[in-house]
C-alpha cells in the first residue's frame, strides 16, 4: 500500500475521531498509527540494513561486509569537522545595526556549539544518512530562570541562562504527516520513554494514570517482575502541530486526555523544531525513505555468495596424497625440516627404478581445476565490488588507490568525476547543518535578554538612554566651546576623554536598536545572511587566499589611488568610501572595515570643522606655490652647494695624492742615499782589511831574513 492511498479518508477533520479531550487522543492515536503503517516496509528494510551493517544477524556462512567499508568511506568524506558559524550581513553595505546583529549571533552561536558535544550528534545523523536513510536532528532549548522583584509589581519569573542544543532522533521513533513534499508536511511526531520519575517531573498528576509499555531491545531477560520493572518505560509521544501551532504530549496507555498542551513554544518562523531531513535518495512523490543500501543488495548479495564459495575452496586447496607405505622413509620425509636428508636403506631401488621408481611411490592429489576456479573467482569479485563503486558514487582515487602507470591528468580527471555525485551529497549535509544553526539563531533572536547576549559575547554596545545621555553631552560640550571672544574656549583633558567616550557611544548602535532587528523575522532576513563554513574540511587555504588576494587588492589600490589623494584631485572619504567597497567583498573584511570607517569619520569631523572660502583657498594656493618656489630655491642652493662641495674634495683629494708621491720619492731618496753610504762604508772596511793583510806579509818577511841559522852537529 502506497503513502498516498494510506492516507486518504483517514479523518475528514479532527472532530471525526471524538469530541472532547478523548477526541483529541484518538484521532492523534490514529495519526500515529498511519503514519506507521506508511513508513513500516521501509522500517522493517532499514532495520535489516543496520543489521549487515553491524554485522549481527542474518551470517550464515562467510560474508564480504562492503556496506560497512562503503559506510566508513563515506563517514568522513562527508562530515569531518566541527562546522564555525559565518553570519554577515546580506548585502554587503554600510549597516552599523546589521553588522553588529550579526556579529552578535556570530559569536552566540560559537558559543553554544562548544558547550555540547556537537560532532557527536552530527556523526549520528550522518549515519542514519547511510544507514536507514533518513537522518533527523532536533534543536532544543533549555532556559534557566531565575525570581526578579522590580520594584514596584509582582515578583515574575525573568531568563537568567540558557542552552541551545542539537539532538539525535532515533529514526525507529519519528513519525511525520501526510505530504509528497516536505512542504506539505503538517505534523512532526517524536517518541520518548520515560521512567516513572520523569512523568512526574514533566507531567505532574499523571504518573499514576499512565502505564509502563515499552521495553528497550537491549534489555535482559527479566526473571521476575521486579527486574523488569527496572527497564521498563512509558510512552510518550510528542506531536508538533502546524496548523494549530500547538504541541501535544499524549501517551498511548492513556486515552482519556492529553498529558500537556503547549502554545508555540519556540516561536519559529517554520514551527517545527527540525529542519528538512536528509534523505539519501530523494524523491518527488513520496517522502518515504529508501535506504541506500537497496540499490546495490543484490550486488552485495552476490558478493557473499562468491566470498563464500572461495573461502570453501580455499578450505579444500591442501597438499594431500598417497604414498607406498613399504617405503619406511616417507614418513621421516614428509615431517623433515628444510635441507634434512633422508638415508634410504635400498636407495638402488631408487636409482634403477625398480619396482616403478620413486615416482610410482607418490600419488598428489591434484589442485590445478580448484586453483583455476579460485583465481576466476577473485577476479568476478573484484568486478562486482567495481560495480557497487559505480553505484554508490565510490571510484579508486576516492579510496586512495590508484595506478602507478597513470598520468597525473588521468588521476585529477578520475578524482573530478568521481566526486561530482559526492559534492552533492556534501552539499546536501552543508544545508542540513547549515538549517539547524539558522533554527539556533532564530532561537537566539527570539527569547535570550540584551544583558545576556552582552554577557555570552562581550560586545560593548550601550542601550538607549546611555546613547541619550552621550548626545545630550555632547550638544552641551558644542555650545560651550566658544567663549565670549569668539575663540574656542579651553577643554580640560579630563573633559576631553569624557567627550571621547561620548562620541564613541553616540557612533555606536544601542542593544534597542539591534534587538528590533532581532525580534523581527522579517528585519533579521532582510539584513542578515546566517551561513557555515565549509563542514568537509578546513579551509585554512581558502582564508590564506582569500588574505592574500585582499592584500595584493589594497596595496595595488593605495599605489594607485594615493598619489591622486595627495595631489587634491579626489578627497580621501570618496578613497576609503572605494576601499571599503572592495574590503566588504573579502570575508575578514568586518575588522577592516572598522578601521576605515573610523578614517572616514575623521576626515568628514576634519572638513565639517571649517569650510574655507574663496579667500582662503586663494591664500593657500598662493602660500603653496611660494612654498614650491621657495622649495625650489632651496634645492638649486643646495644642489651648487653640493657641487662646490664636491670640487673642494676632490682638490683636497689631489693635494693629498701629491703629498703622498712627494713623500714617498723622499723615502726612496733617502733610501738610496743610505744605501750609497753603506757602500762607501763597506769598500773602506776592504781596503783596511788589505792593508792589514799586507803589512802582516811584510812584517813575516822580515823576521824570515833576521833569524839565526842553526850549528852543524847539534841536535836538540
Amino acid at each position: 500500500m502506497t503513502e498516498s492511498t494510506e492516507n486518504v479518508g483517514a479523518l475528514e477533520k479532527p472532530s471525526d475521531a471524538g469530541k472532547g479531550s478523548a477526541g483529541v487522543v484518538a484521532r492523534w492515536n490514529m495519526e500515529w498509527d498511519l503514519a506507521g503503517k506508511v513508513e513500516k516496509t521501509w522500517r522493517d528494510r532499514a532495520q535489516k540494513a543496520v543489521d549487515r551493517y553491524r554485522d549481527e544477524k542474518e551470517r550464515s556462512g562467510s560474508k564480504f561486509n562492503v556496506l560497512y567499508a562503503n559506510t566508513e568511506i563515506m563517514r568522513p568524506s562527508l562530515y569531518n569537522s566541527t562546522p564555525k558559524p559565518d553570519i554577515r550581513r546580506r548585502f554587503r553595505d554600510k549597516d552599523p545595526v546589521g553588522k553588529e546583529a550579526a556579529e552578535i549571533l556570530e559569536r552566540v552561536l560559537s558559543f553554544q556549539l562548544d558547550c555540547y558535544d556537537f560532532d557527536a550528534v552530527a556523526q549520528l545523523a550522518i549515519l542514519d544518512y547511510l544507514l536507514p536513510g533518513r537522518a533527523v536532528t532536533r534543536v532544543r532549548f533549555e532556559p534557566s530562570f531565575e525570581k526578579k522583584t522590580p520594584a514596584q509589581g509582582e515578583a515574575y519569573d525573568a531568563l537568567a541562562y540558557a542552552e541551545i542544543k542539537c539532538e539525535h532522533v532515533d529514526w525507529k521513533y519519528f513519525r511525520r504527516g501526510p505530504g509528497r513534499t516536505w512542504t506539505e508536511v503538517t505534523w512532526v511526531g517524536f517518541e520518548h520513554h520515560l521512567t516513572r520519575e520523569q512523568i512526574k517531573e514533566k507531567f505532574p498528576g499523571f504518573e499514576g494514570k499512565v502505564s509502563r509499555d515499552f521495553t528497550p531491545d537491549d534489555a535482559p531477560e527479566c526473571k521476575d517482575e521486579q527486574e523488569k520493572d527496572l527497564w521498563s518505560r512509558t510512552v510518550v509521544r510528542e506531536i508538533w502541530d502546524k496548523e494549530t501551532r500547538k504541541v501535544l504530549f499524549i501517551a498511548p496507555s492513556y486515552a482519556d486526555e492529553p498529558l500537556k498542551v503547549e502554545d508555540d513554544p519556540l516561536e519559529l518562523k517554520d514551527f517545527f523544531p527540525i529542519p528538512r531531513p536528509l534523505y539519501a535518495v530523494e524523491s518527488t512523490d513520496t517522502l518515504v525513505p529508501i535506504e541506500e543500501y537497496r540499490v546495490y543488495k543484490d550486488q552485495a548479495e552476490e558478493l557473499d555468495r562468491i566470498t563464500a564459495r572461495i573461502n570453501r575452496i580455499i578450505s579444500g586447496l591442501k597438499l594431500r596424497g598417497i604414498y607406498d607405505s613399504t617405503v619406511k622413509e616417507f614418513e621421516q620425509l614428509f615431517s623433515a625440516d628444510d635441507n634434512a636428508m633422508i638415508p634410504a636403506e635400498k636407495a638402488t631401488t631408487f636409482v634403477t627404478g625398480q619396482a616403478g621408481g620413486l615416482n610410482n611411490a607418490v600419488w598428489m592429489l591434484p589442485i590445478e581445476q580448484a586453483a583455476k576456479v579460485l583465481l576466476q573467482l577473485y577476479q568476478n569479485r573484484e568486478q562486482i565490488k567495481q560495480t557497487i563503486y559505480e553505484i554508490t558514487g565510490l571510484s579508486d582515487i576516492l579510496r586512495g588507490s590508484t595506478d602507478p602507470g597513470e598520468t597525473l591528468g588521468a588521476q585529477k580527471l578520475k578524482a573530478h568525476t568521481g566526486s561530482l555525485r559526492l559534492q552533492r551529497r556534501q552539499r546536501d549535509v552543508q544545508r542540513y547543518i547549515r538549517d539547524l544553526i539558522r533554527i539556533k539563531a532564530e532561537i537566539v533572536a527570539q527569547n535570550f535578554t540584551p544583558e545576556m547576549l552582552a554577557m555570552m559575547t562581550g560586545v560593548p554596545l550601550p542601550f538607549a538612554q546611555q546613547k541619550e545621555a552621550a548626545q545630550q553631552m555632547l550638544a552641551l560640550a558644542q555650545k560651550g566651546q566658544t567663549g565670549p571672544d569668539g575663540q574656542p574656549a579651553p577643554i580640560p583633558p579630563e573633559v576631553q576623554a569624557k567627550l571621547k567616550e561620548a562620541k564613541a557611544v553616540v557612533a555606536k548602535p544601542s542593544w534597542e536598536e539591534v534587538m528590533q532587528v532581532l525580534r523581527s523575522d522579517a528585519m533579521r532576513e532582510f539584513r542578515i545572511d546566517i551561513e557555515t563554513d565549509s563542514t568537509i574540511a578546513a579551509d585554512q587555504q581558502y582564508d590564506r587566499e582569500q588574505i592574500v588576494e585582499a592584500m595584493d587588492a589594497i596595496t595595488r589600490y593605495v599605489s594607485g589611488v594615493g598619489p591622486i589623494v595627495q595631489q587634491g584631485m579626489m578627497p580621501a572619504s570618496a578613497a576609503v568610501g572605494l576601499l571599503q567597497t572592495i574590503v566588504r567583498r573579502f570575508k575578514f573584511g568586518r575588522q577592516v572595515e572598522d578601521v576605515l570607517d573610523h578614517m572616514a569619520d575623521d576626515e568628514q569631523t576634519q572638513g565639517a570643522q571649517k569650510p574655507p572660502s574663496a579667500e582662503e583657498i586663494k591664500a593657500q594656493a598662493e602660500a603653496q606655490r611660494a612654498q614650491i618656489e621657495n622649495q625650489r630655491t632651496q634645492m638649486e642652493i643646495q644642489a651648487k652647494q653640493q657641487e662646490l662641495a664636491q670640487k673642494a674634495q676632490a682638490e683636497a683629494l689631489k693635494a693629498q695624492a701629491e703629498e703622498r708621491r712627494m713623500a714617498m720619492e723622499a723615502q726612496i731618496a733617502a733610501a738610496e742615499h743610505a744605501a750609497r753610504l753603506e757602500e762607501i762604508e763597506l769598500n773602506r772596511q776592504a781596503k783596511r782589511e788589505e792593508h792589514q793583510m799586507r803589512l802582516a806579509e811584510m812584517a813575516a818577511r822580515v823576521t824570515a831574513r833576521v833569524r839565526p841559522k842553526p850549528q852543524q852537529g847539534a841536535r836538540a
